[in-house]
């Protein structure tokens, strides 16, 4: 099974006809413009020589559990919902996001990068997608009523960085929260660095976030003494 991170709603379509003919005596209306032959279709996605285009089959799963019911655009247009099983599509490339409320997904992130599923005739692309809780918005801490504000974040995003290392499964990230400045976002988990990669030094943290969305506790272990932090959400 393929994993397939975080994107960006960019839209490749898939290779179109020929519209001209070079000035050649080879050429024939047909051949030049494979809308002209029996059957139609896209002769470049003709795997089976019968003049139409391959078929093939998507899978699309959602992680994690709660992200059940998603639902999956395919080419920009809504097709089913997670876990959506063998969809029939033409072979080539295909865009695929997934939309879910309180979730966070290529749409509601800046400068992603395009997700694309490879139909193979008559075969099947399984793809599993990672979903992050949405923490967007002001969040108060619990112990000292200070209230923050956090943004979203793709790993391409030009105004956070944070290194491969740092957060090696995922490219989605939660900004603001005190005192760690980026924490990784997986499903409805916050690390940062818990592989303790060198590259990160004694800094790591761990944590999670509430059924609900609207609860934050998380540990961060900087000075070497576990320190502990609760936020709860206030405001979008």
């Amino acid at each position: 099974m393929k994993k397939v991170l975080w994107t960006i709603a960019t839209i490749f379509a898939a290779a179109g006809f020929l519209t001209g003919c070079p000035d050649d005596d080879g050429c024939t209306e047909c051949s030049c413009d494979p809308s002209l032959c029996d059957g139609g279709g896209d002769a470049d996605a003709d795997a089976d020589g019968d003049g139409t285009a391959g078929r093939g089959y998507l899978t699309v799963r959602s992680l994690p559990s709660a992200t059940a019911g998603a639902a999956v655009l395919v080419d920009g247009t809504e097709e089913c919902a997670t876990d959506c099983m063998d969809l029939e599509l033409n072979s080539g490339s295909h865009t695929v996001l997934l939309s879910l409320a309180g979730w966070v997904d290529a749409p509601a992130l800046p400068m992603g990068v395009p997700r694309t599923a490879e139909i193979v005739n008559e075969n099947t692309t399984d793809l599993t997608v990672l979903l992050g809780r949405d923490l967007a918005g002001s969040w108060r801490d619990e112990a000292t009523g200070t209230v923050v504000e956090v943004t979203m974040a793709h790993r391409n995003s030009i105004t956070i960085i944070a290194p491969t290392s740092a957060c090696p499964d995922t490219e989605i990230f939660a900004h603001g929260f005190a005192p760690i400045n980026i924490f990784c976002v997986e499903g409805e988990s916050l690390s940062l660095c818990k592989n303790h990669a060198s590259e990160c030094g004694t800094n790591f943290a761990e944590g999670f976030v509430s059924g609900d969305g609207r609860r934050v506790e998380f540990t961060e272990y900087g000075t070497g003494i576990p320190n502990s932090y609760v936020y709860t959400k206030i405001a979008r």
